[in-house]
């Protein structure tokens, strides 16, 4: 069910911006059965609930719904991957593909127009789909010796492929660092929370909340971001707002790995705030 919510906030144009909520009920509801219990259930479940979690089969079991796939399966996979070299388009991971696009086509009917284009409304879930695929429903870290072997050979072979930068954020920026070794999963965990840091920035930095299906996007996306934050697997950078790789005690950019120096900003900023203000006079004449 979806319902288009006036907000507060308002666009480039001036125009109040919708948000689209999404509700899922169990089936009990409508079989008269739904009790104190369920309501509890639900309770929970809302207050736990992060939107990326559509992307999981956790959140669906929760409401009695199973997933198609319980497991990795390599081999549909690699399949799906000689597809995408066949015809050089397609999708390499599962995703709910039909579900999002009824959004897309529910609000474009309703509102009667639209600020985003289908391909890239889908393109940009599809990608946080593929690495959260990879960190949280089928993560690296929690295979075994036999399947980290097929997954290995998974990731080298998708790489290599024109378009795994494009769809599934594998970045080659952060992968050539140890494709030419035998890199284990703990190594390629790491390399994928960098794919991830690095959408949650190129995302962040692309879209503004134009219209409801924008912020859908960013609501997706700003949940992904604070789960990764409670993991402690990033933070934001308290000066940017970029999302940076965790670590105990840093709070900015720096220079010898983000390539920017926000400490030496920061401090500069509470400097002039406290004393640079009052002696700006002073510096001008010097």
């Amino acid at each position: 069910i979806f319902v288009y919510f006036l907000q507060k906030d308002k666009n480039p144009h001036n125009e109040k911006i919708k948000d689209i909520y999404i509700r899922t009920f169990k089936s009990e509801i409508y079989k008269g059965k739904y009790s104190e219990q369920d309501e509890q259930i639900r309770r929970r479940i809302n207050i736990n609930f992060h939107l990326f979690e559509l992307l999981t089969p956790d959140y669906w079991s929760t409401i009695g719904i199973k997933d198609s796939f319980d497991d990795f399966l390599v081999e549909r996979h690699f399949n799906n991957l000689r597809c995408r070299k066949k015809y050089e388009f397609g999708n390499v991971y599962d995703f709910d593909e039909e579900m999002f696009t009824n959004i897309w086509n529910k609000y474009s009917l309703t509102e009667r127009k639209t600020s985003i284009d289908r391909t890239t409304f889908l393109l940009w879930l599809y990608r946080l789909n593929s690495i959260i695929y990879d960190i949280y429903r089928y993560p690296f870290i929690s295979s075994n010796h036999y399947q980290w072997q097929f997954r290995y050979l998974f990731i080298r072979d998708l790489i290599q492929t024109k378009m795994s930068d494009f769809r599934e954020y594998f970045l080659k920026d952060n992968w050539n660092n140890i494709l030419n070794t035998r890199f284990t999963k703990e190594m390629a965990k790491e390399i994928r929370v960098l794919d991830a840091k690095d959408l949650l920035n190129n995302f962040f930095c692309q879209i503004s909340p134009i219209s409801a299906l924008e912020r859908l996007l960013m609501s997706f996306y700003e949940s992904f971001g604070k789960k990764l934050y409670e993991d402690k697997l990033l933070i934001e950078c308290e000066f940017c707002d970029d999302y940076i790789k965790y670590r105990k005690g840093k709070k900015y950019c720096s220079l010898s790995v983000e390539k920017k120096d926000c400490g030496k900003k920061a401090r500069n900023k509470r400097y002039y705030e406290k004393t640079g203000g009052k002696n700006l006079e002073v510096y001008r004449k010097t």
